[in-house]
């Protein structure tokens, strides 16, 4: 993922760090969204340059600030 975008917003998403695991490349990334975007949402990606569709909860209970993603 190299940028969310939710109600018309775009969200700067940062990399944090890759790594492999059992084979299999990993990378975290991270995203600062408002608590007001708390839900369920359907989310399109690309994976090995094919797009699918997952999805994603964001959900921000018991967070002060910020939640990562």
């Amino acid at each position: 993922m190299d940028h969310l975008s939710c109600q018309g917003r775009d969200f700067p998403v940062v990399k944090g760090y890759a790594i492999e695991v059992e084979g299999v490349p990993r990378t975290v990334r991270t995203v600062a969204v408002p608590r007001s975007l708390q839900d369920e949402y359907r989310v399109a990606v690309r994976r090995d340059g094919a797009a699918a569709e997952e999805r994603l909860t964001l959900e921000m209970d018991g967070v002060d600030a910020a939640v990562q993603c």
